[in-house]
């Protein structure tokens, strides 16, 4: 049988006898489908990441993570998967009266099967480095005729019932193939290129045949343009959105605007566009648009915390107190630990003259974010707020030692020598 002659196995021969798809085999394809969807999902990231790598060898060590981790991923995942496949299908069962492809399928009698062929697949086989080629064995099933011909008496169809060859080792693909031969038609022929068909079939089958191949040509042409779209669409997206935060660090907001209106343009669900649109747009002043944009990010995303803060932010300056404590709370509940939301809470009881609850979380924000310049910069800024000038210069001294350069901490400390 490993020569590849097709022949019966003796366990077959009475039956019943169950084929189960082989493990090896099924980590083969885990394996061989990984290389290619990993190569696939890296490459909007290799157009993407381009505005933000300093250089080709970082770009390259960027890629080769970003490819082990999608082959990693798929392989576990997709493993996984075929064995609880494997699990629930439960394999193909031959009995003496027919075969069942799967646990829950309707069984195929012997004499009902009126033709056989076993197709190459080697663009299939190639795209997902299978070795050897895999195959796919047809099995005409003969039916009742459906659609306009069910009112005919007599009328019939051939349905094509496929079982592919990489669930399985070659030889137990051979075996199988010798089984339904002997089974349906009596004899096993010399070679897995054949074509086995009871006579008057040819007319059903040719039918059936055409059928199949104009699906298979349309669904092709369907899948090659729709991921080329989606890669396309991906890779662009991620260098518009890439773009722009170069920008934003930079603080040259008009231009980080103009690339986060791109990204939505390609993505209009993309909702962290829409947030750093309208966080940009805050920069510049521009209240109106960030507050519609932030909105446009939370009807993308309901959860996402920035957005929340941001539009807090625009109500604290309204001094709409009641909106601002609305979604302050509910960013408290989604991220308990966020110093940011400490510092808006903050501001708002400011602002409700509570000041125990301030003092509160400016001590909460100094001892959780202890090495976060910034946070401890906009902590002494509240402090300014309440006039406590000591509290507020310590903790901006502390911001400009961990990051010199921090303009808040910086404006801290020239306004309290301007005041004295």
């Amino acid at each position: 049988m490993n020569d590849g002659t097709p022949s019966v196995p003796d366990e077959a021969i009475g039956g019943p006898f169950v084929l189960k798809p082989n493990a090896r085999s099924m980590f083969q394809l885990a394996l061989g489908s990984a290389t290619t969807v990993a190569t696939m999902m890296v490459l909007p990231d290799a157009v993407g990441i381009i505005p933000v790598v300093p250089d080709p060898l970082t770009w390259l060590m960027r890629m080769i993570g970003l490819w082990l981790s999608g082959f990693i991923q798929w392989t576990i995942s997709f493993l996984a998967l075929l064995h609880f496949a494997r699990f629930v299908g439960g394999g193909i069962l031959l009995t003496p009266e027919g075969i069942r492809i799967w646990r829950f399928g309707k069984e195929i009698k012997w004499g009902n099967i009126k033709a056989l062929t076993v197709e190459t697949q080697p663009l299939f086989s190639a795209a997902f480095r299978l070795k050897p080629v895999a195959r796919r064995l047809l099995i005409f099933e003969e039916k009742p005729a459906a659609g306009p011909a069910a009112g005919f008496p007599g009328q019939k169809r051939l349905v094509p019932h496929p079982v592919p060859s990489f669930q399985f080792l070659p030889a137990e693909f051979i075996s199988l193939f010798a089984h339904l031969s002997q089974a349906s038609f009596g004899f096993v022929p010399h070679s897995l290129d054949s074509f086995v068909l009871s006579p008057g079939a040819e007319p059903f089958l040719k039918a059936a045949s055409d059928r199949a191949r104009a699906v298979r040509k349309i669904l092709s042409v369907v899948i090659a343009v729709g991921l080329v779209m989606f890669l396309g669409r991906r890779a662009s997206e991620n260098y518009f959105f890439n773009s722009g935060n170069s920008y934003f660090r930079k603080e040259n907001y008009a231009e980080a605007a103009k690339l986060y209106a791109l990204a939505t343009k390609v993505d209009p669900t993309f909702a962290a566009g829409w947030d750093l649109l309208a966080r940009a747009e805050f920069r510049m002043g521009d209240i109106k648009n960030s507050e519609q944009h932030w909105h446009r990010a939370l009807q993308m995303k309901p959860d996402l915390i920035e957005s929340k803060l941001g539009l807090s932010n625009i109500y604290l300056r309204r001094n709409e107190l009641d909106k601002a404590e609305r979604l302050l709370n509910q960013c408290a509940l989604l991220a308990p630990h966020n110093s940011a939301v400490y510092l808006n809470q903050a501001e708002l009881y400011v602002k409700l003259g509570e000041k125990e609850r301030v003092h509160h979380l400016l001590e909460v924000v100094t001892r959780e974010s202890s090495e976060n310049a910034e946070a401890l910069a906009r902590a002494a800024k509240i402090y300014l707020q309440l006039k406590e000038d000591e509290l507020a210069r310590g903790l901006a001294e502390r911001a400009l030692q961990i990051d010199p350069a921090n303009a808040s901490a910086k404006i801290v400390i020239q306004f309290m020598r301007n005041s004295h």
